[in-house]
């Protein structure tokens, strides 16, 4: 699935001549907003089915990093501009949508599928963890479930790629209801640099 809006909170801009010139982005609450996560009709596990990390809590979300050098990777040259940036999740929102709740899952453990073909169905190279969230830290989740980030720097991982694919995997039970959907928000943060000589 794409994600399909965007918000912002703002943007700063700097600028100076020390040193040659630069300006610097940065903003601290940057949302993808996916709705109707499972589908229509849902695909996702319900009735209070068991989790597993070999199953998907979520079908996986394909964020579309674009075409820019502010967010195609970390470093990255636009003429004679070069590029310094970092997109960081700072966390992830299931919001219920339908009838249901999330106080059966004991765990969620978002990776990023560096592979062509990965499932992510175990950590590797190919494989890395995001997000996590686990109730005996954070709590039992009724009608929202909150998944913590774990500071990683997403254009890193995504390495020159314009696309980056997201899988959730998780423990406990499914919602008890028989079928169900829900609202994913993506919160991140950005800082890009570009320096001109």
């Amino acid at each position: 699935m794409h994600i399909v809006n965007i918000r912002t909170s703002g943007i700063l801009l700097a600028l100076t001549t020390l040193a040659g010139c630069y300006a610097q982005i940065e903003d601290t609450d940057v949302s993808y907003v996916q709705s109707n996560v499972c589908g229509t009709p849902s695909t996702c596990l319900a009735n209070n089915a068991s989790l597993t990390l070999d199953s998907d809590f979520v079908p996986p979300i394909t964020v579309n990093l674009g075409d820019s050098g502010l967010l195609t990777s970390s470093q990255s040259q636009q003429g004679p501009i070069n590029f310094n940036g970092n997109l960081t999740l700072n966390q992830a929102v299931l919001t219920m949508t339908t009838a249901g709740n999330f106080n059966g899952v004991r765990s969620i453990d978002l990776r990023a599928a560096l592979g062509d073909d990965d499932t992510c169905a175990a950590l590797s190279a190919n494989c890395k963890s995001i997000a996590t969230y686990d109730s005996a830290r954070d709590g039992t989740a009724n009608q929202m479930l909150v998944v913590k980030g774990a500071g990683v720097k997403l254009l890193d991982l995504a390495s020159g790629r314009h696309q980056l694919t997201i899988v959730a995997r998780a423990t406990g039970n499914a919602p008890s209801v028989p079928t169900w959907n829900r609202d994913l928000e993506l919160n991140m943060s950005i800082k890009t640099r570009g320096s001109f000589p």
